[in-house]
């Protein structure tokens, strides 16, 4: 990767919405191997966003794997904000952790849902969906 490349990736970082598709245009000429993303990603971003989720949901160590790696996800995807309306779900999957409620977080993120439906985010609805039935895979 040349300097200018690295350049204009940087000056991507923290875009979000129409700033992020109008900058990715400008970057359609940088291709990056799968095998360095998953690095970075694995090495990188999981460590980062797993202690993001910690802070979120204190007790989530306590929870199964595959529920961790659900509310890691979200968190990645949704951020760690509790303010607002938007954010109800997020607030009582931080409550249902302490305790164990895996129904419960499976139910907040589907519950989630609401705020993308019929929105076009199809793939964003499959997504909490499939968080929903791997917490849910963990009820025994």
């Amino acid at each position: 990767m040349t300097a200018d490349q690295l350049k204009r990736l940087r000056g991507a970082v923290g875009k979000r919405r129409i700033a992020a598709k109008n900058r990715a245009v400008q970057l359609q000429d940088i291709k990056i191997k799968r095998k360095e993303a998953e690095t970075v990603f694995i090495e990188r971003n999981l460590p980062l966003y797993a202690l993001k989720t910690e802070m979120t949901f204190p007790g989530i160590a306590e929870l199964p794997p595959d529920a961790q790696g659900a509310l890691v996800s979200l968190v990645f995807n949704r951020g760690t904000s509790m303010e607002g309306d938007r954010r109800a779900e997020m607030r009582a999957i931080r409550d249902a952790v302490p305790s164990g409620d895996l129904q419960e977080i499976a139910d907040q993120l589907r519950s989630m849902k609401r705020l993308w439906i019929n929105k076009g985010l199809d793939g964003l609805l499959r997504r909490r969906e499939e968080e929903a039935k791997l917490v849910e895979s963990c009820i025994v």
